[in-house]
């Protein structure tokens, strides 16, 4: 099969052509006649020797920043985090 966009699922088995961007929550498997031609995220990926991807992948669980509390303002950070050097010798 041939896909021509982007496609975003749960898991995949990928035997064909994909030009757009891969993202996959779980598990992708990449059989060697398969051709991406774009992005893949995947938690998980399996790639069969003869396979071709030619783009970025980024494998693994994408970093997460947690939420702040709600109702909670965040502090201003200061522009230095200690003291200004003292002038002059003592």
């Amino acid at each position: 099969g041939r896909v021509s966009g982007d496609i975003e699922t749960q898991d995949a088995v990928i035997a064909g052509t994909v030009k757009g961007a891969v993202q996959v929550h779980s598990r992708l498997e990449l059989q060697s006649t398969c051709r991406i031609d774009g992005e893949i995220q995947a938690a998980r990926l399996k790639l069969d020797e003869g396979g071709v991807v030619n783009g970025t992948v980024a494998i693994g669980q994408p970093k997460q920043t947690p939420p702040s509390p709600e109702g909670q303002e965040r502090a201003p950070v200061p522009a230095f985090a200690s003291a200004p050097p003292k002038r002059g010798r003592k």
